[in-house]
């Protein structure tokens, strides 16, 4: 019985510390540093970020199955646009996708997380086409509201209703 317990104890310590592992692994590859500029107006939409949204949408993915076998690799952010108030500068993101999980690295003026999560694509039907949503675990964080979707880039644009847009670019 005294095998077992430390048995289980050690199994349970090999799964916890390959999953911290690869976080830290992450913070390794993740390289970058928030400075908040209050006086650069980073949070307004330049010509550079709407041209790479426009690029995305006219290479947009048009099924559930290509996404998801896309996504899988490491994306970091390149553009970030506020709501009616521009004056937050971008924040560092990473996103590494595997199969059934995503690792999610942030770091802004306010927050500093590094999460896994599950993930899935969500789809919706149109009249005219299919509408696909990123859906990150039950947590909720607006840099992971993701609808539009190339081989590339993938990106959500909320700035029309005070909202915040992020886009990522695939690095590996």
């Amino acid at each position: 019985m005294r095998y077992n317990v430390l048995i289980l104890a050690l199994i349970l310590f090999v799964f916890t510390s390959c999953d911290k592992n690869k976080e830290e692994n992450i913070v390794e590859v993740f390289d970058c540093e928030f400075v908040q500029n209050d006086e650069n107006q980073d949070g307004l939409i330049d010509e550079e970020e709407s041209e790479l949204m426009q690029d995305c949408v006219d290479n947009a993915f048009d099924s559930k199955n290509e996404i998801e076998e896309n996504l899988i690799g490491e994306w970091i952010m390149v553009g970030h646009g506020e709501g009616w108030l521009a004056n937050a500068s971008q924040p560092c993101a990473y996103i590494v996708f595997e199969e059934d999980e995503l690792i999610f690295k942030f770091e802004n003026g306010s927050v500093d997380t590094l999460v896994t999560l599950s993930w899935e694509i969500n789809e919706a039907q149109s009249p005219s086409s299919s509408i696909f949503k990123l859906v990150a675990g039950d947590n909720y964080f607006d840099a992971l509201d993701i609808n539009i979707f190339s081989e590339e880039l993938m990106f959500g644009n909320a700035t029309p209703l005070d909202g915040n847009m992020y886009i990522y670019k695939k690095v590996k």
